[in-house]
């Protein structure tokens, strides 16, 4: 046998030995991501703010240079040298209406600018159920609430920082029976200009916080067993970039 033919022979083995490897895991996975599909909580802090942003295709985190980068990376914040506000509206199929408006300050008192934002998306959902499923003739609203505050500074002449807290607040159908979920939540964000130019780097990591448990207990209409809800963890959001 050749070298060649040897070494592809070799090659060949060694593939099917890292599918056989990988074939359980690949199972394992499966069956576990299939436990949790469809299940999230405040997604809506998904929807990303500013019609600047969005039309950037929301390529904004080393932009950032204006009120919506309280969402999308408040290291930004550093850099307004004055007082502004931002407002936001988003319609979204089904009647969904997203609001959001935050206001900015600088300060030379705390060497930096702070950041304040309140956001809400509601909706009206029919009620409907097994024997009813073209509707009862009432409605409830479903609502996410989010509020909070962020800090941002030049540390360097090169280097901006920032942060932030927030509140989130979701009403699940309590008019209904449904329940409702709430957490604190951090974010964190830097840019850092290279002296090239106007070239800088940003990072910033969004929605850091603990999962978000809905209140109370559910009772099974037909067996009458009580359990508790699980928790689900916020969406966690890394981005980076580079712009000039």
């Amino acid at each position: 046998m050749s070298t060649s033919r040897r070494l592809a022979t070799l090659a060949l083995l060694g593939v099917m030995f890292a599918t056989a490897l990988a074939a359980p895991s690949a199972r394992a996975q499966a069956s576990l991501g299939g436990q949790r599909a469809g299940t999230s909580s405040g997604t809506f802090l998904r929807i990303g703010i500013g019609a600047r942003a969005a039309g950037l295709g929301e390529s904004f985190v080393a932009v950032a240079n204006d009120p919506s980068a309280i969402y999308w990376n408040p290291a930004g914040l550093a850099s307004l040298q004055r007082r502004e506000v931002a407002f936001s509206h988003v319609d979204w199929p089904a009647d969904i209406q997203y609001e959001h408006i935050t206001i900015v300050q600088p300060s030379q008192k705390l060497g930096g600018s702070v950041a304040f934002q309140i956001g809400l998306l509601s909706t009206d959902i029919a009620e409907t159920t097994e024997l009813q499923p073209f509707g009862t003739g009432r409605t409830f609203t479903y609502s996410d609430f989010v509020v909070g505050g962020a800090y941002a500074r030049r540390w360097t002449d090169k280097l901006l920082v920032g942060a932030g807290l927030k509140y989130i607040y979701e009403d699940l159908g309590k008019d209904v029976g449904g329940t409702t979920t709430s957490a604190f939540l951090f974010d964190v964000g830097s840019i850092y200009y290279l002296g090239l130019g106007s070239v800088r780097i940003a990072t910033s990591l969004t929605n850091f916080g603990s999962e978000l448990k809905p209140s109370g207990e559910w009772v099974s209409p037909y067996t009458g067993e009580t359990r508790n809800y699980d928790g689900y963890d916020p969406p966690l959001m890394f981005r980076y970039g580079v712009a000039f």
